[in-house]
């Protein structure tokens, strides 16, 4: 939990540093808030953690819609994502199709 903390400073300084390096037509939107649920402690129940995650996870993807350092941040592991999850499928429609064949 107490990474948490370090963690929001560091961002907080991250997304400053990333907004002053925008070119000046990309849209600068502040940092939002962070989840209105309490920090959950080192004794917390794992459905605390879930639920604190959950919202803060939330607030990024809505934030990052609108945040072009942000969105530009993430747009290479989004593709990247894209393209792992895309080679699964494709791996995966071969294995059926070889299986088909083989029966």
């Amino acid at each position: 939990t107490s990474s948490l903390t370090i963690h929001q400073k560091t961002c907080a300084k991250k997304h400053a540093w990333g907004l002053e390096r925008l070119p000046k037509k990309k849209k600068r939107v502040p940092l939002p808030c962070p989840p209105d649920i309490q920090v959950p402690g080192v004794n917390a129940c794992e459905a605390e953690f879930i639920a604190f995650n959950e919202e803060a996870y939330q607030i990024y993807r809505e934030h990052e819609k609108e945040c072009a350092y942000c969105y530009d941040q993430n747009e290479e592991e989004r593709k990247r994502r894209e393209a792992e999850e895309a080679e699964r499928l494709l791996q995966e429609e071969r294995r059926r199709q070889e299986e088909e064949e083989a029966r």
